[in-house]
């Protein structure tokens, strides 16, 4: 079975706050390389100290997920630049 990209509502909001071509990019990236994925794991870097979450590096910019049973669910935690972030 494979895994289903969830949005929360802070993750959103975030993405809104991003101007259009790079939130239609970090979007299309989880839907083309995450969604519907039988292991979300080979595409991103497990967090050090949590073994739930993840991060995925989408140019400059890291989405950091949590791998629920067969959920990723995108957290409200910062979107934005890896100089800003």
């Amino acid at each position: 079975m494979a895994y289903k990209v969830v949005l929360t509502s802070g993750a959103k909001e975030e993405l809104k706050r991003l101007d259009k071509p790079t939130s239609a990019l970090m979007i299309g990236w989880l839907e083309k390389n995450i969604d519907n994925s039988e292991n979300p794991k080979n595409c991103g870097n497990e967090m050090s100290n949590m073994s739930e979450r993840w991060k995925y590096c989408i140019g400059d910019y890291r989405i950091i997920c949590e791998i629920i049973e067969k959920k990723i669910v995108v957290l409200t935690l910062r979107v934005g630049h890896t100089k800003e972030v």
